[in-house]
């Protein structure tokens, strides 16, 4: 008994001295680990592995963090967004940040300990590393081992992605992001294909249909159609050739498994190559499994079997879970059963793929004693190459979809209508869905038939809608309830008023305006609500007749594709209209056509200012100059010309000075004359002649020639060869006999103006007869009668306001008549204005300013507009009036921050200025306002901002001041808010880990 004591005390002995070994050489083996000394070896810059932050990082929910080659960052910014969308704290790292070598980005997983990790790009752009175990291939164990020295087994989910260039990425988040968009509805999600090489391969199939697939509710289409639980592509029971398995995924599986024998190439039964997966059409595999060897094997210089699945553009698969080693009949079993069992335990909400193959992986290690060397080497071999975050939509076959046609629907206000909807149903299972309208206004009902309905099928719905709902939009759903599922989608319901209640204001041409193209452009304010406009443009202001009709036009301007008469007065009128019926026409404007060429406007006499014949040399003014004479020319005597010889000259012939009248009654001002010339055959342009006008008495000149000031036009451009004078200038140039010259003066009535026309010649081997002019006059066009016309200047107005903000708007209505008016102003529009002054005497040639107060709604929601239409009205004719309108939009404010996402280690009592951009993401100018809290209480200075005009930055340093007491590795989370000026209501904040340089000491801690 003594003995028997004696040796259990021994043992314990021995047992305490071990455990003493054990505790005090652990941190040493720790460290002279490979894998363990090479992360503390390489340390990230700016990173801090302290026991306090490592807790902080491991703690972080659904930490995800990407790590690839700088040439992938552009292509991957927007899976980035979409995982962030997610809920994920997606953590992305280039090479060029963290260093490419395999220790560098395992000390960066370290720190980070993410909950999931992707590596992007194949191993020659990121390595792996070598087997420790005695396998040939290599491995992405050891990234996501993170326990110790004889750690093997996964802290965390892990992928890779391992594609060779952007092109070959792009197509597969292109893949990734279709996958996204699915609802699990679709028929083809609801099958699965099993894929079994011999006999052996059937059984452990077999027992996955039965206890995983089948109760699930998928099915397949192979040997039977359907197939309960999936497709049985057995080569040794049903014959299943590559054929039937090609037929199988070009129509579309939510999961394939093969179980069979493999090698590099592909599987060899069926025999599926490469070349195979390239041919395939159909959409992509959410998940491929492979239990068979050297399927995925990590080669630099050759593309594995499952490569090619996930690198085919269009088809193939979006993950691969294959192993890149020879594996064993029993391990292979063992291990599909784990995993099937992972992935089905809860098939309404799967886990991540990443996480359900960690779990099998530890689940699988439970059936051989810890250590065993194939356990190690299945960890090794076996690995998800895809998307780790990505699941599975297990409960496909009991989902179902639901469609609308239509899915907006537009009733007009007033009346009771009855608008139907049919509602079509998707599914791969045959189910029962009862059907319910939610939301409906007060009033509206719906009534579906049949309901509860069979999918696939569909049902319609009839919408019950009363003449007294307001106009308006409301967001109705319909929603759809199986025994396991619901689906809802949305149904917009429109209601129009009976038609638009407001009446478009002309505004171009002005009411009144005279001289006006004879293709003009009109344009008029817009009215809520309206679908389009209808215009009509009569010839009195009766539009009897209608000389034109415009109907549904869908802007607010209108240019008219051909010409009207000249010298014509037009009567015109715009009305809205939608989908209900159309509103009430504007009230009539009117504007009359420019004359032709030198005459007179309609309603106008022609008054004679000056006249020269030319019969003799002209003593009233006229200078003759470099050539210039009064002879005979092109078949006239007694006629102003000038020669165009062969050699370089430029001959002038000026005008006296010619006061220009300017009176309201003056509508028009003239110089007309008679000309001929002959400077060459066209389309040589070597001589010419043109026209030049002054206001300062010949000081400087410029030349006429814009389009309707001059008639005939000029003809070409003056060639800058052979030493022209005017070379490059436009000008008469080639012949024409004798005709009218008209020259607009009405833009310098009074003034006093000279006119100058200029024969220029080049040493061209060229002489001609040059230009001459005959008859010259200027005229006035004085109206008949008094003319009574007022105009408002800014014709539109726009502005960008802050919901809820006032703002003064002025301007400038003026009397251009020739008869005093007693003007009164009237607002129309959204928004409540009184005008400042109401009403006023003008008297003919006087202007008065227009203030009009502005506030919007302290509810308007951002990007919304609102219209008001300003219009200035003689109380003694009504049809002498003027318009303008004011379109005011709510501001949205919105701020895109620029903040380093890791901040360098800070140095206690030292300054660190961070730098910050803010990027004003609104739709107009704003001030932002900066606050910053943090945990510690350190020092922060927020720099003052000023405003930042809209899609413009500012650069800001942000000092923060750790205090000189501040231990070694102490954490400060910072937190920075901006405050818009222009939204009280709108702020943006942002965190980021402040860490003091230095490192605690700190216990490794063993998880197992």
């Amino acid at each position: 008994m003594r003995t028997q004591r004696r040796g259990v005390r021994l043992a314990w002995r021995i047992c305490g001295l071990l455990l003493t070994v054990w505790v005090a050489v652990l941190p040493l083996m720790e460290r002279s680990n490979p894998l363990r000394a090479a992360a503390f070896a390489a340390q990230p810059q700016g990173v801090l592995a302290s026991a306090s932050n490592m807790t902080e990082a491991q703690s972080a929910p659904s930490r995800y963090l990407i790590i690839a080659p700088d040439e992938f960052a552009p292509a991957l910014a927007g899976y980035i967004a979409a995982k962030q969308a997610e809920g994920y704290d997606v953590i992305f790292k280039t090479l060029s940040q963290i260093g490419s070598s395999a220790a560098q980005i395992r000390a960066v997983i370290l720190f980070y300990s993410p909950q999931f990790l992707l590596l992007v790009g194949d191993v020659g752009m990121l390595p792996a590393w070598p087997s420790r175990n005695g396998l040939s291939t290599s491995t992405d164990l050891y990234y996501a081992t993170l326990d110790g020295a004889w750690d093997y087994t996964p802290n965390l989910a892990y992928a890779r992605l391992p594609v060779h260039s952007t092109a070959e990425l792009q197509a597969v988040l292109a893949k990734w992001a279709d996958y996204r968009a699915l609802d699990g509805s679709q028929a083809w999600l609801g099958r699965v294909a099993f894929v079994a090489g011999d006999e052996a391969n059937e059984s452990i199939h077999n027992q996955m249909i039965e206890q995983y697939t089948q109760p699930a509710g998928f099915d397949g289409r192979f040997p039977n159609n359907p197939q309960p639980g999936g497709d049985r592509l057995y080569v040794h029971a049903y014959a299943a050739a590559k054929t039937d398995l090609a037929a199988a995924l070009n129509e579309g599986r939510g999961l394939a498994v093969y179980f069979g024998q493999g090698s590099r190439p592909g599987w060899m039964s069926p025999y599926f190559t490469a070349e195979d997966v390239t041919a395939l059409t159909g959409p992509p595999l959410p998940l491929l499994v492979s239990f068979a060897s050297r399927t995925a094997e990590l080669d630099e210089e050759q593309t594995s079997f499952a490569e090619a699945w996930l690198l085919h553009p269009t088809s193939g698969a979006l993950a691969v879970i294959a192993a890149g080693a020879d594996t064993t009949h029993t391990a292979d079993e063992r291990l599909e059963r784990e995993l099937f069992h992972g992935l089905f335990s809860n098939a309404a909400a799967p886990p991540p793929l990443g996480e359900a193959l960690r779990t099998a992986f530890l689940a699988f290690g439970g059936y051989y004693l810890p250590g065993e060397t194939l356990v190690k080497q299945y960890y090794e071999m076996y690995s998800l190459w895809g998307d780790p975050t990505l699941r599975l939509w297990l409960d496909a076959p009991r989902r179902f979809s639901l469609s609308l046609e239509p899915n907006t629907l537009s009733v007009c206000g007033g009346l009771a209508s009855s608008p139907s909807v049919e509602v079509g149903l998707a599914s791969s299972l045959t189910q029962m869905v009862a059907l319910s309208l939610l939301n409906p206004p007060q009033g509206v009902s719906g009534t579906f038939s049949p309901n509860p309905v069979g999918s696939p099928g569909s049902a319609a719905l009839t919408l019950t809608i009363p003449a007294e709902l307001p106009a308006g939009y409301f967001p109705l759903t319909v929603q759809g309830l199986s025994s396991a599922f619901q689906q809802a989608a949305a149904l917009s319901l429109m209601v129009r008023p009976a038609a638009p209640s407001d009446k478009p204001l002309p505004l171009l041409p002005a009411n009144g305006a005279m001289r006006v193209s004879l293709r003009p452009q009109l344009s008029w304010s817009a009215v809520s609500g309206a679908d389009g406009y209808d215009v009509q443009i009569g010839l009195d202001a009766d539009f009897s007749p209608i000389v034109e009709v415009f109907e549904d036009i869908a802007q607010t301007t209108l240019t008219l594709s051909r010409e009207l008469q000249p010298s014509q007065t037009y009567y015109w009128r715009v009305r809205a209209k939608n989908g209900c019926g159309a509103g009430d026409y504007s009230p009539v404007a009117q504007f009359t056509t420019l004359p032709p060429p030198g005459e007179c406007p309609f309603g106008s006499q022609s008054e004679l200012l000056y006249r020269q014949s030319f019969d003799a040399v002209p003593t009233d003014g006229w200078l003759l100059q470099n050539g210039w004479e009064v002879s005979g020319a092109f078949g006239r005597g007694g006629v102003a010309r000038a020669a165009a010889p062969a050699e370089i000259s430029q001959k002038t012939l000026t005008s006296p000075l010619l006061s220009l009248p300017d009176d309201a009654s003056v509508l028009a001002v003239w110089v007309r004359a008679e000309m001929a010339y002959e400077f060459g055959e066209p389309p040589a342009c070597l001589d010419g002649g043109l026209l030049e006008i002054s206001t300062d008495d010949g000081q400087t000149w410029f030349r006429a020639g814009s389009e309707g000031l001059l008639n005939p036009p000029y003809e070409g451009t003056l060639a800058v060869s052979f030493g022209n004078p005017l070379g490059g200038s436009p000008a008469w140039c080639h012949r024409r006999d004798w005709s009218p010259l008209a020259v607009d003066l009405t833009a310098y009535r009074e003034q006093e103006v000279r006119l100058r026309f200029v024969v220029a010649s080049g040493a061209d081997e060229q002489s001609a007869e040059g230009l001459a002019l005959d008859e010259f006059e200027a005229v006035a066009c004085r109206a008949e009668s008094p003319v009574r016309r007022l105009a408002i200047s800014p014709a539109e107005q726009s502005a960008i306001l802050p919901a809820g903000a006032a703002a003064s708007f002025v301007w400038q209505v003026s009397n251009i008549g020739g008869q005093n008016e007693r003007v009164e102003i009237s607002i129309s529009g959204e928004l409540p204005a009184d005008p400042s002054p109401p009403s006023f005497v003008l008297n003919a040639g006087e202007s008065q300013e227009i203030r009009v107060e502005v506030r919007l709604p302290d509810s308007a929601a951002p990007e919304s507009k609102y219209r008001l239409d300003l219009t200035a009205r003689s109380q003694e004719n009504s049809s002498v009036w003027a318009a303008a309108s004011l379109e005011l939009t709510v501001q949205r404010c919105g701020l895109q921050w620029s903040v380093p996402e890791d901040i360098p280690p800070l140095s206690a009592g030292q300054d660190y200025l961070l730098q910050i951009v803010l990027t004003n993401t609104g739709n107009a100018a704003d001030t932002f306002r900066l606050s910053a809290v943090d945990q510690r209480n350190w020092r922060v200075v927020t720099p003052d901002v000023g405003p930042i005009q809209m899609g413009e930055s500012a650069l800001l340093y942000l000092p923060i001041a750790p205090p000189e007491n501040a231990p070694p590795g102490e954490t400060n989370r910072l937190r920075l808010t901006a405050h818009s000026e222009a939204c009280p209501s709108f702020e943006q904040s942002l965190e980021r880990l402040l860490v003091i340089q230095g490192s605690r000491l700190f216990l490794p801690v063993i998880r197992r």
